[in-house]
């Protein structure tokens, strides 16, 4: 057991499965919920997990903001986007490799349609939700980012022109610290730029092709006989 100290959940008391965050909160669950989510949830416990508990490990996917995210969808089918900031994805980034860790597949697509939805509702910036496609390797979350950036700023007014709708995805006004805390793959980082050099006002038509090329040097890279 954890030497962290545990807490019960305020608003997760009603199940008859427990589960424990890796930062030490605990949620009681109806099992059903759990393992019509995700099988993996189903097969640990039968493997490996006396009773009806089990406690996770992952300091950063496992925490009890995701499982309060993921308890949320699998019981109400419903993904409260107003919590999150915009510039601040890495819960819901995180929340996205919890699914992936966990094997809920049909919940991905689900979880994804209310970011696109948000994104084109000009809820989240676009730049922001490309970073979040990048890093989960997701190209169709990258080109909704790309093709729903015109309007995010309306309040420029006239002077707004259809290259400046994409001058957020001009990495050479990025700071040094949106390049750290950022951390966009470098072949999405090498397929933007080079989409952007080829056509300032629609890099998304041509944003999957340049991915698609860096992917394949980057495995020939890696294959590579030194």
């Amino acid at each position: 057991m954890s030497a962290t100290p545990v807490s019960s959940d305020p608003n997760w008391t009603d199940g008859n499965f427990v589960i424990t965050s890796s930062d030490g909160v605990k949620f009681k669950v109806k099992e059903y919920n759990l393992y019509w989510a995700s099988p993996v949830f189903a097969e640990a416990h039968s493997r490996n997990f006396s009773g009806k508990e089990i406690e996770l490990t992952d300091p950063e996917l496992e925490t009890a903001a995701i499982l309060r995210l993921f308890l949320t969808v699998i019981t109400t089918l419903h993904l409260p986007m107003d919590q999150f900031k915009d510039g601040d994805l890495t819960t819901l980034t995180n929340f996205l490799f919890f699914l992936r860790k966990w094997d809920a597949k049909q919940l991905f697509p689900f979880v994804l349609e209310y970011i696109h939805a948000a994104v084109k509702g000009a809820k989240l910036s676009p730049l922001h939700v490309f970073q979040l496609g990048a890093q989960i390797d997701d190209v169709d979350t990258c080109l909704v980012a790309l093709r729903h950036t015109a309007g995010y700023d309306p309040w420029w007014g006239p002077w707004w022109t259809a290259e400046d709708d994409y001058r957020p995805f001009n990495a050479c006004g990025w700071s040094l610290r949106f390049y750290k805390e950022h951390k966009i793959p470098a072949v999405y980082l090498l397929a933007l730029n080079q989409s952007m050099g080829h056509s300032p006002t629609h890099p998304d038509g041509w944003f999957k092709e340049y991915l698609e090329r860096a992917k394949k040097e980057e495995r020939e890279w890696a294959n590579r006989a030194w």
